[in-house]
């Protein structure tokens, strides 16, 4: 049986070199069985690899006599990353059976948000961030986290960083996925780097499969976008153009076998044109929380209510969702029952709907989500 540290160690070795792919990785792991016996190959054992990634080979051939892969694994302390081997215990339960899962992850922060009890969502759109992107993330937010819902997402620019932004106003727990090395010299974008920094201190998580001071390319971000899709059990696309990093996620999710939900937009606007062909090619529309919740089968915490600031001080807001959590009501009993205007009944309905807290199915019957 192999021993998992000693393949760590030799995958990171591996994977100091340049250019190499986890699907070099792949191939390595099927001749050899183990990268310690591809690591401690003689070099005539290594044709196929040679004549597949002759790059790689030929990198390979240079740095072996100065990689020490003990030294070089052990090193990963000092940046406070921790690495996690496909076969160990805490590798994500839900990336394992992916066909191109990582062999090796690094990880800063609260590894525990890899294998907890709680759902994970992927909120994820384009950089180009609009006053409507803006305005959904700050309505989906917070009735997800307190539904106990872990977000995901990949720190870039936009839309990304807005949703870990708005998690931590809400006090939630999130996992940011990169396209670089996680420390702090790597950290892409460099703009992001105090985003970051709040992340980890506010006991979420920084993950990566590449090794420190991996600087950003533009291959590495459709790879990484692989690992947002697989952590989560949805993806919500906020915005994206019809050829953006929110669109590759969104369609890997699907090929997981994961939900998919994309927020409508203007057909006028490119920012939504990605979401509204995703919507086309059979992508949940995005209305509500609530459908997520009852998709997913997650039941919100009961006194969410008072965790979501524009309703926690809102005695209508109260009233309102407290009768129907006794029963479900249409808009003229609840203003019968509570003699409140009409207008300020369906104002208030639609905030609790928005936030996740109450559904309707079409019928103007409005029911508190359970």
């Amino acid at each position: 049986m192999q021993n998992p540290t000693n393949e760590a160690l030799h995958a990171h070795a591996w994977k100091l070199l340049p250019n190499i792919t986890n699907q070099h990785l792949t191939r390595l792991h099927t001749q050899f069985h183990s990268f310690q016996a591809a690591w401690q190959a003689p070099l005539s054992a290594m044709k196929a690899f040679s004549r597949t990634a002759p790059e790689t080979f030929a990198h390979y051939q240079r740095l072996r006599p100065t990689i020490k892969p003990q030294i070089a694994f052990h090193s990963l302390k000092q940046y406070n990353i921790h690495p996690i081997y496909k076969e160990d215990a805490i590798y994500p339960a839900q990336l394992k059976p992916l066909p191109d899962a990582p062999w090796l992850l690094y990880a800063r922060g609260n590894t525990k948000l890899l294998n907890t009890n709680a759902p994970t969502i992927a909120v994820v759109g384009s950089r180009k961030q609009t006053s409507y992107g803006r305005e959904v993330i700050r309505h989906i937010i917070a009735p997800l986290i307190n539904a106990n819902i872990t977000i995901v997402s990949g720190l870039a620019l936009g839309n990304d960083a807005g949703a870990h932004i708005e998690t931590l106003k809400h006090h939630g727990q999130t996992i940011a996925v990169l396209g670089s090395g996680s420390n702090d010299t790597s950290i892409t974008p460099p703009s992001n780097f105090n985003l970051a920094r709040r992340i980890l201190d506010n006991h979420g998580l920084i993950l990566s499969e590449y090794p420190p001071h991996t600087p950003g390319l533009a291959h590495h971000f459709p790879a990484r976008n692989r690992i947002i899709a697989g952590l989560s059990a949805a993806t919500i696309v906020i915005e994206g153009a019809l050829k953006s990093g929110a669109l590759i996620t969104a369609r890997l999710a699907a090929e997981y076998g994961r939900e998919v939900w994309a927020v409508p937009g203007s057909i006028f606007s490119q920012t939504s044109a990605g979401c509204n062909h995703l919507i086309e090619e059979g992508a949940h529309p995005f209305t509500t929380t609530a459908h997520i919740l009852e998709t997913l089968d997650i039941t919100p915490d009961p006194t969410a209510l008072t965790k979501i600031p524009s309703l926690a001080n809102n005695p209508v807001a109260t009233k309102i969702f407290q009768l129907l959590q006794q029963q479900p009501r249409t808009p003229d009993a609840i203003a019968s029952t509570l003699n409140i205007t009409p207008t300020t009944i369906i104002q208030t309905l639609s905030e609790l709907e928005i936030s996740g807290l109450i559904h309707s199915s079409g019928d103007q019957i409005f029911r508190a989500t359970s």
